[in-house]
């Protein structure tokens, strides 16, 4: 029989090796991806994600962690929801995702609460939602960004292009939500 401090050694060296792993994951995704042309890599991210049997903003995590994070700075005893959360914190900001890590480090913080110590960071999702009084079509919006921007119906405007209608002036279209 194996004792309880035997399988709790080898439960941590799996975790080890499983973190190794996904970092020579990551590293790999990233040389592949740039490899590819701009135009290419929408096509890598879309197969990697179904040959790895997982979603395409998953690839792009493991690509964005192995960008802000090169090889010579993997922590094997550092979770990867910490590194991701640097990386997303610092997309936020604009700070040095591997500032951010050291200072999580220094006071012992998970992947949560780098998160929300850095609250100033947090944009709150904006939406709107209507319908369109030309159509009827409900018409939702979540975005980050563009507050106050004054949504249009899309059908209605690609209803107007596919029948060689101008649609650059978009004020001719009836408001259907705005960005709140």
């Amino acid at each position: 029989m194996i004792g309880f401090d035997r399988l709790l050694q080898d439960l941590a060296n799996v975790q080890i090796a499983e973190r190794e792993n996904r970092w020579r994951l990551a590293h790999t995704l990233k040389a592949g991806y740039n490899l590819c042309t701009i135009t290419e890599r929408i096509g890598f991210l879309r197969s990697a994600a179904s040959h790895l049997h997982c979603t395409q903003n998953y690839i792009r995590q493991l690509i964005e962690v192995s960008v802000a994070f090169p090889e010579g700075h993997k922590l094997p005893d550092v979770s990867w929801t910490l590194f991701r959360s640097c990386v997303a914190v610092s997309k936020r900001s604009g700070q040095d995702p591997q500032k951010i890590l050291t200072d999580a480090l220094e006071k012992g913080w998970h992947g949560a609460e780098v998160a929300a110590a850095y609250p100033q960071c947090a944009r709150r999702m904006l939406r709107g939602r209507g319908m369109c009084g030309e159509c009827n079509a409900k018409v939702e919006v979540r975005s980050r960004v563009g507050a106050g921007l004054r949504l249009v119906c899309p059908f209605c405007v690609s209803t107007d292009r596919a029948e060689g209608r101008q649609t650059v002036d978009l004020r001719r279209y009836v408001t259907v939500a705005v960005l709140e």
